[in-house]
C-alpha cells in the first residue's frame, strides 16, 4: 500500500505548485503586454518602414545593384572554368574584350615592378603574343602560359583558388621553364592564390606569389580608368566584386574535399 506524503511535505509541494502557477500567469501578462505594445509600435512605424522598403525596391529595380552573374551561375569558385578563362581571355591581346595589349600590359609591368625589374619596352607589345590555358606539358598541366617568342618571352602562371598543390607541381612547372631557356631568355613562374600565399611545392625555386584580393584586383583597377566600353566595365566590376572577397577561410572549406588540380 502507497504512503501518503508527510502532511509538512504536502503542505510545501502544493505551496511550490502555487509559486510556479502564479510565476506561468505572470509570465503570460508578460507576453501578452509585450505583444500588446509591440503591436501598438509597429502599427505606429509601419507605414514608413513599408514606404521605405517600397523605395529600396524601386532603386534595385533600377540598379540591379545585388546582382552578379558570376554568382547567379554558381560559378565563382570555379578555377578552371572561371578564374583561368576568364583571365587569360583578358591578357590575351586577341580576346573577345577587343581592348589588345591593355590587360596584359598592366599585369606585366605590375608583375615587373613588383619584383623591382624594368618594364618591358613599348616594342615588345607590337610583337604576337599567345595565351593558353591547361597548357599539357611533361611536367603537368599549367594553368595559363603567355609567351612572346619574338621576345624571348614566357610566362607560366599557375591558379590555385581552391584547390591544393600537387606532389613538387610547382617545382617541375620551373623545370618546364628551365627546358625551354634556349628560345626564351625572360622566364617567369607566377604562384596566383586568394591572399598571395607562398606555395609549398617550389623546392627553393624562384616562384612569385600573386594575390586575387591585392595583385589582380589592383591591376583591373588600373585598367578600369582606360575603358570605354560600357559593357566590358560592368562585367569586370563584377569580377571584382568576385576576387575582393575571396577568402582564405572559403578556399579552406574548399581544400577539406581535398581538391587537386
Amino acid at each position: 500500500m502507497k504512503k501518503s506524503a508527510p502532511p509538512q511535505r504536502a503542505a510545501d509541494l502544493a505551496e511550490m505548485a502555487a509559486f510556479f502557477d502564479r510565476l506561468a500567469r505572470a509570465h503570460s501578462e508578460r507576453i501578452t503586454q509585450d505583444l500588446e505594445s509591440f503591436t501598438r509600435q509597429w502599427e505606429r512605424f509601419s507605414p514608413g518602414f513599408l514606404e521605405v522598403l517600397a523605395i529600396a525596391r524601386n532603386s534595385e529595380r533600377k540598379s540591379a545593384s545585388a546582382y552578379n552573374i558570376f554568382r547567379v551561375l554558381r560559378v565563382e569558385h570555379d578555377e578552371e572554368n572561371t578564374h583561368s578563362r576568364f583571365l587569360a581571355d583578358l591578357l590575351n591581346p586577341r580576346g573577345s574584350h577587343g581592348q589588345g595589349h591593355l590587360f596584359l600590359k598592366a599585369f606585366l609591368d605590375h608583375c615587373h615592378e613588383k619584383q623591382n625589374s624594368p618594364p618591358l619596352s613599348r616594342d615588345a607589345f607590337s610583337m604576337p603574343w599567345y595565351v593558353e590555358t591547361e597548357k599539357g606539358t611533361q611536367q603537368g598541366r599549367i594553368d595559363i602560359v603567355i609567351a612572346c617568342p619574338e621576345a624571348g618571352y614566357l610566362v607560366a602562371i599557375e591558379n590555385k583558388v581552391f584547390a591544393t598543390e600537387q606532389e613538387r607541381q610547382i617545382k617541375r612547372y620551373h623545370l618546364w621553364l628551365e627546358s625551354l631557356s634556349h628560345g626564351y631568355a625572360h622566364r617567369f613562374l607566377f604562384f596566383l592564390t586568394p591572399d598571395g600565399r607562398q606555395p609549398t611545392t617550389a623546392g627553393g625555386c624562384g616562384c612569385v606569389a600573386l594575390s586575387y584580393r591585392g595583385d589582380v584586383s589592383q591591376i583591373l583597377r588600373v585598367t578600369m580608368d582606360k575603358l570605354v566600353a560600357p559593357h566590358l566595365r560592368a562585367i569586370i566590376d563584377q569580377y571584382l566584386e568576385i576576387v575582393e572577397n575571396l577568402t582564405p577561410e572559403n578556399e579552406a572549406r574548399h581544400e577539406h574535399g581535398q581538391i587537386h588540380c
